[in-house]
């Protein structure tokens, strides 16, 4: 939850104070240096993904993806984490107008251990969202069968609705020859 720099700093004087208290003859000085290294092992269990992911929800695709560049090492995240920073990358991407992209990512993140049901009805719908982009889209209708199969809010019913009638209109342009 603490911005990589705040984990560090609170990572020194942890580690500083410890290794002060227990050369002072004070074994507590230990477990804040142990207190130390699991704040700091933490940067590298969640990295800042699920600050990101509070930016996500909010919209600010920008905060959301400044928040996944400070996690330089993405491949030591927990499973989950790692699926969450795969997700959000492919809707950074996706929003940014890099549909391939944005697809690789999701996949990974479709595979992963994401928390909910609901979620995995997200990244679906985020599949087929970059799958119609792509101008896939019986493959969009694919995805989109996938979220309707999976317990979903209400939201998501509607935006699963809006992309299968986008998908729907899609095909039957490309039938009638029209752009």
């Amino acid at each position: 939850m603490f911005s990589p720099a705040a984990r560090l700093l609170a990572t020194l004087f942890a580690i500083i104070g410890g290794v002060t208290y227990a050369m002072r003859g004070s074994s507590a000085g230990w477990l804040l240096v142990a207190a130390g290294l699991l704040v700091g092992s933490g940067y590298f269990r969640y990295g800042t993904v699920w600050s990101a992911f509070r930016a996500y929800q909010r919209g600010d695709v920008g905060t959301t993806a400044q928040r996944l560049a400070q996690t330089r090492y993405p491949a030591l995240l927990t499973a989950e984490s790692r699926a969450y920073f795969e997700f959000l990358t492919g809707a950074v991407q996706l929003r940014r107008g890099d549909p391939g992209v944005a697809r690789s990512h999701l996949e990974i993140a479709a595979r992963g251990p994401l928390r909910t049901e609901n979620m995995q009805c997200i990244v679906q719908c985020h599949l087929a969202e970059a799958a119609l982009e792509l101008g896939e889209h019986n493959r969009a209708l694919d995805y989109l069968a996938a979220a309707r199969k999976l317990p979903h809010t209400d939201a998501l019913e509607e935006i699963i609705g809006r992309l299968e009638t986008k998908s729907a209109e899609g095909r039957s342009t490309r039938r009638d020859g029209s752009p």
